[in-house]
């Protein structure tokens, strides 16, 4: 599939090349030239004039290369458009491939009312926006065929034809009244046997389904397993290389961020860090890389109670405060209660 940039850097490189790159074969000569992505329609006076043009633009660049299909009957396709040339101008009318099998949404399928009404409606705005009157008649009979094939019924499709139709050609409302028709949206996952929650739900809530099980969810993992460095809200330890002590801190961060910023404190020298005062004044080699997660906890005060128990009852090299003598009873209460590897590990230090 590329990466997602792909389309807009192409994009990009067709803009140049149309305005930068083509005017210089082109010379005076006067034509008609738009383009979408990748499909491009070119009106033209003079046949072999533009042989002659498309075989220069064809080797412009070794990567662009253009086909051509020319209209037949005054008709070209051009995205789902059939375009029609005639003397007042160029009409539009829905163009269907000829491998075009008509099937959809089916009526008795497992979706809820909701997509299968939306899936016809679809249908009838883009008859009512891109075809002329001479060809939207015809159109939305189409329609309507196609949808009683696939089990429709004829008072449905007629009510969701004309709803969308003065969705399309609305009335002038007042703000008065658009403020009442406002309605709050809710989004739920659809499952068969639900039920029509409409009747239950007030009036000025839109209830809206999606999908609680796509192709989507079942192949892509985007939110993935979260690292232990990247877990927010824990009590850490960071070992000294040189002896048996441990630096203990607490966080509502991630692990990650909090090794950054004790790394910035050693680097600009902050004497405010215990562990820039332990390299400083001992001179031993803090590491760092190895700092550890000892408790995740995502309450700031027992995180900080945690870590004050744990700093009350080990040799560490945190800066010590003088503890109330009430508070390191319940600081020894706490560090009892916890059973942890590092723990452990600071019991016997």
């Amino acid at each position: 599939m590329g990466s997602p940039i792909s389309p807009v850097l192409a994009c990009l490189f067709m803009e140049f090349f149309e305005k930068d790159l083509i005017p210089k074969v082109t010379q005076a000569r006067k034509y008609i030239m738009k383009r979408y992505v990748d499909d491009t329609v070119v009106v033209w006076n003079n046949e072999e004039d533009f042989n002659m043009f498309f075989s220069q633009i064809n080797n412009i660049h070794k990567n662009i290369k253009f086909t051509v299909e020319e209209e037949k009957n005054n008709r070209l396709p051009f995205l789902d458009l059939e375009l029609h040339r005639r003397e007042e101008g160029i009409l539009t009318s829905i163009y269907r491939k000829p491998m075009y099998t008509n099937i959809h949404t089916h009526f008795f399928s497992c979706h809820s009312m909701n997509v299968k009404k939306e899936t016809v409606a679809g249908f009838f705005r883009r008859a009512l926006l891109y075809c002329n009157e001479e060809f939207v008649s015809q159109e939305l009979e189409f329609i309507k065929q196609t949808f009683r094939n696939l089990g429709y019924p004829d008072n449905l499709i007629e009510d969701i034809y004309h709803k969308t139709k003065r969705k399309m050609y609305p009335k002038k409302v007042t703000k008065k009244e658009l403020k009442e028709e406002k309605k709050q949206r809710v989004i739920i996952p659809y499952m068969d046997g639900l039920g029509d929650l409409k009747e239950i739900i007030p009036k000025n809530v839109q209830l809206c389904y999606r999908s609680s099980n796509s192709l989507r969810t079942s192949l892509v993992k985007t939110g993935g397993i979260r690292k232990e460095n990247e877990v927010r809200g824990l009590v850490y330890g960071i070992p000294c290389a040189d002896c048996d002590k441990w630096y203990i801190g607490e966080t509502g961060n991630t692990l990650k961020k909090r090794i950054r910023d004790h790394r910035y404190a050693i680097k600009t020298g902050n004497e405010s860090n215990a562990i820039f005062k332990h390299i400083k004044e001992m001179g031993h080699l803090i590491e760092i890389g190895k700092a550890v997660k000892i408790k995740t906890v995502k309450n700031y005060g027992v995180r900080r109670t945690t870590e004050a128990a744990i700093i009350q009852n080990t040799d560490n090299i945190n800066i010590q405060v003088k503890t109330p003598l009430n508070i390191a009873f319940y600081n020894n209460l706490v560090f009892k209660t916890l059973n942890n590897e590092i723990v452990n590990k600071l019991k016997n230090c």
